[in-house]
C-alpha cells in the first residue's frame, strides 16, 4: 500500500563540523550569529541526540520490528518516526509506540489516496433553527462551531470531531468501516483504504475522557512498501517495506514533510470507544 499524499522537501541541518566551523568564525568577528540562532542550532542538537539515543536503544535491544513515534520533551519534542524505515519479511509485525516525555499525540496512519487522509475536524449540514444541548451538563463552557449555510439557506454547517482521526479504524477495499480495540494488532492485506492506530498517547498521558491508546501494532501479510504517516504531524512520514524472505533491517533516514488533505464518510460498523 503506498500513500499518494504530497510530498515537499524540508532540510534537517546536521550538526557538528558545521557548526564548530561558524562558531570558530564568529569568535573571530568575521560572522556573528543572533540569539535566536543559537537557540535554534541548540534545538537541533538536542534532537538530533535524541534520535541517536533512541536508535542506540533499539540496536541494543535488538529490537529491529519497533517504531517510535515522537520523542523528547518537555523541552525539544521530536515529531519524527524513528526508525523512518523499517524492512521485514512477510509475515512479521512492526509495532509503534510513542515515548514522548510530555502528552504530545501521534497517530500511525495508512492510506491508499489522498481524500482518505482524516481530518481532526469534519463539517457536517444540520436543518437551520435546530436546537443543539449539550452533551455534558456540566461543561459551563463550550459551544460549538456553526457556520451559516452559504448556498443551501436551509442549513446550517456544524464543525465536529472526526472519529476516525481519534479512534483504531480500518476501511477495507469494499469501503467497509471497522472500529478496532484500543492498542489494537491488525493484519494488513495491503488493500485496505485506511488503516488509522487512533491517537497515541505517552504512557500515562492520555487526556481525561479520551481512549488510553499507547501502541499500535500491524502484522504484514504481503510483500510491498506500505507508507504511512502521522495524522496529528502529517510532515512526519514512515514506510515498512515488506519482503518475502529476506533479514529484518532499519534504515532510518530523515522526514520529509507531506501535506495534509481532507476525509470522507460512509457506512460503518459500531465503534467500541465512541459509540
Amino acid at each position: 500500500m503506498t500513500s499518494t499524499t504530497t510530498k515537499t522537501n524540508k532540510k534537517y541541518v546536521t550538526l557538528g563540523g558545521v557548526a564548530a566551523g561558524v562558531l570558530l568564525l564568529a569568535a573571530a568577528g568575521t560572522l556573528s550569529l543572533s540569539s535566536a540562532q543559537f537557540q535554534g542550532q541548540e534545538l537541533e542538537q538536542q534532537q538530533q541526540q535524541i534520535l541517536e539515543e533512541l536508535l542506540g536503544d533499539f540496536q541494543a535491544q535488538n529490537d529491529t520490528r519497533t517504531v517510535a513515534a515522537g520523542a523528547g520533551g518537555p523541552v525539544s519534542v521530536v515529531t519524527w518516526f524513528v526508525p523512518q524505515n523499517v524492512s521485514i519479511s512477510a509475515g512479521e509485525t512492526v509495532t509503534w509506540v510513542n515515548p514522548t516525555v510530555v502528552g504530545e499525540p501521534h497517530t500511525v496512519s495508512f492510506f491508499k489516496q489522498q481524500d482518505y487522509f482524516a481530518a481532526p475536524e469534519s463539517p457536517y449540514l444540520i436543518p437551520n433553527g435546530t436546537q443543539l444541548t449539550p452533551a455534558n451538563p456540566n461543561e459551563l463552557n463550550t459551544e460549538p462551531i456553526i457556520i451559516p449555510g452559504q448556498n443551501d439557506t436551509t442549513s446550517n454547517t456544524i464543525i465536529l470531531a472526526n472519529n476516525r482521526a481519534y479512534s483504531p479504524v480500518v476501511i477495507d477495499a469494499q469501503n467497509n468501516v471497522t472500529y478496532l480495540p484500543l492498542n489494537a494488532n491488525y493484519t494488513m492485506t495491503g488493500d485496505e483504504l485506511y488503516v488509522n492506530s487512533g491517537w497515541m498517547w505517552p504512557e500515562g498521558q492520555s487526556p481525561p475522557g479520551t481512549p488510553p491508546i499507547k501502541s499500535f501494532s500491524v502484522t504484514f501479510e504481503n510483500p510491498g512498501t506500505y507508507d504511512y504517516i502521522c495524522g496529528v504531524h502529517p510532515w512526519m512520514t514512515g514506510r515498512v517495506i515488506v519482503q518475502g524472505d529476506t533479514t529484518t533491517e532499519t534504515q532510518p533516514q530523515q522526514p520529509q514533510n507531506q501535506t495534509e488533505t481532507q476525509g470522507l464518510g460512509e457506512s460503518e460498523a459500531p465503534n467500541p470507544i465512541f459509540g
